[in-house]
């Protein structure tokens, strides 16, 4: 009938996945007196996710109390009852404060202002360059629908060098480690591709990064005097300048070389000890002779 209404209470729809919602405020809102709404059945002409079903005293229902959507870049959320202020007002009256239902209306009105050009899922080099004895490290951040970080996503990385060899990787991000190192990466330009699932929905990144060789030598080219001198003192050796080259020579020629002694060991098997053999035959032998004359088997 026209103009009438129903009084239903809030319950939280456990399909939806936009924003979290501390179990703790779930079960405040049940308790949350009833609201004024349309009576009739409710179906949604665009694409959204019900975040409050109504209960109607204590059955619960699939008609949608608040919806929220997002449709060709607008954001929407609808209420389709009258009186949440009395929300408030009990909540405070049954605990003291307001948390959950402040909690709410924060994280819809993040929803309705968040922009739609951040994505949900980077994942990148930290560096863009490393060099081939470092390891390279991936930042991974994951988001819901107003952006808040989210773990315990499993993501996929495939990284491909210039000659086409695919390395295939795959990680669980969590709240105390966000990183995922890839180690031995020969020199060269690489590509790389993420891909997880949020909400059901399939999300990809790429990007790209240098690995570059390490030359030791190219670090330093200036003899380091005092490195050598210490290393011959540490060794029982001698440190000689250019100046001085002619003690080398005296050196040498007063320290005649020393002889090298040789040794070589050699596996032979054992049945070409043929008197070890020998006897192994006897023992065996005598064995079964002792069997046989006292008649066991």
């Amino acid at each position: 009938m026209k103009g009438t209404t129903d009084k239903v209470r809030p319950t939280f729809a456990p399909g939806f996945s936009g924003f979290t919602f501390p179990a703790a405020y779930r079960q405040i809102m049940q308790s949350y007196p009833p609201v004024t709404v349309p009576f009739g059945k409710y179906q949604l002409k665009t694409e959204g996710q019900t975040l409050l079903t109504q209960r109607v005293g204590n059955v619960e229902t699939e008609n949608p109390l608040l919806v929220i959507s997002n449709t060709q870049g607008s954001k929407t959320a609808v209420l389709a009852g009258d009186g949440i202020w009395l929300w408030r007002l009990a909540e405070f009256a049954e605990t003291g404060g307001h948390a959950a239902f402040d909690n709410l209306i924060l994280k819809i009105t993040q929803y309705l202002s968040s922009k739609d050009d951040k994505r949900k899922f980077r994942v990148y080099p930290i560096q863009n360059e490393v060099v081939d004895n470092e390891p390279v490290i991936f930042e991974t951040e994951v988001y819901n629908d107003i952006y808040e970080s989210i773990y315990n996503q499993n993501v996929d990385l495939e990284v491909v060098a210039e000659d086409g060899k695919v390395r295939n990787y795959n990680y669980i991000t969590s709240e105390a480690n966000t990183q995922f190192k890839v180690n031995e990466l020969p020199a060269g330009i690489y590509t790389y591709k993420a891909s997880t699932v949020i909400a059901g929905k399939s999300e990809t990144t790429n990007g790209q990064f240098s690995v570059t060789s390490f030359e030791l030598e190219s670090m330093q080219l200036t003899a380091d005097h005092s490195l050598l001198r210490t290393l011959a003192n540490q060794t029982d050796g001698s440190f000689h300048t250019t100046s001085k080259i002619n003690e080398l020579a005296d050196i040498l020629i007063g320290n005649p070389a020393q002889g090298t002694i040789y040794s070589q060991e050699t596996f032979l098997p054992i049945i070409n000890l043929w008197w070890i053999f020998l006897i192994l035959i006897l023992l065996i032998s005598a064995e079964w002779f002792i069997r046989k004359y006292n008649g066991a088997y």
